[in-house]
C-alpha cells in the first residue's frame, strides 16, 4: 500500500491544509535555531514543488528522499508515494500524515493499513 488516508469530519478549505504544512515545517526550523544547527533540513528534506489548487508535491532535496505527495478532496486527505520513494520518504510522509490528523481531529488509515484516531471522543455521562 503506498497511500495513507486522512478522514476528517468537517469540511475545510485547502488553504488551512498549506497553513498546516507551514507551520510543520516552521517549527522544524524552530527546533533547529534552538539547537543552533541546521536540523530543519535534515529534518524534513524536502521542497514544495508544485501547489496547485488540490495537490501539493514535495521534493526530496538529498538522494535518500526522493519525494511524495498530498491530495485534498473534500473530507479526506490521501498521502501518496512515488514508485521510486524510499522507506525514508514513508516515514516522513507518514509523521505529517499524522501531524495532520491531529490537527483535525481525524482518522488516519497509515500505509500498513492500521488506523489510529485522532477525534475527540464523546465523554459518557455518569448514571447516577
Amino acid at each position: 500500500m503506498n497511500e495513507a488516508k486522512i478522514i476528517i469530519e468537517q469540511k475545510f478549505p485547502s488553504s488551512t491544509l498549506n497553513k498546516e504544512i507551514n507551520d510543520y515545517i516552521a517549527a522544524y526550523k524552530k527546533t533547529g535555531e534552538q539547537l543552533a544547527w541546521d536540523y530543519a533540513r535534515y529534518a524534513f528534506p524536502y521542497e514544495i514543488c508544485e501547489n496547485e489548487g488540490d495537490l501539493i508535491q514535495f521534493s526530496g532535496l538529498h538522494p535518500k528522499y526522493h519525494g511524495f505527495f498530498i491530495q485534498y478532496k473534500e473530507k479526506e486527505i490521501t498521502v501518496e508515494l512515488y514508485p521510486t520513494s524510499t522507506y525514508g520518504d514513508k516515514s516522513k510522509a507518514n509523521e505529517l500524515a499524522k501531524y495532520i490528523a491531529l490537527k483535525n481531529n481525524g482518522i488516519l488509515i497509515m500505509f500498513n493499513g492500521r488506523q489510529m484516531s485522532y477525534a475527540e471522543k464523546k465523554k459518557k455521562k455518569k448514571a447516577l
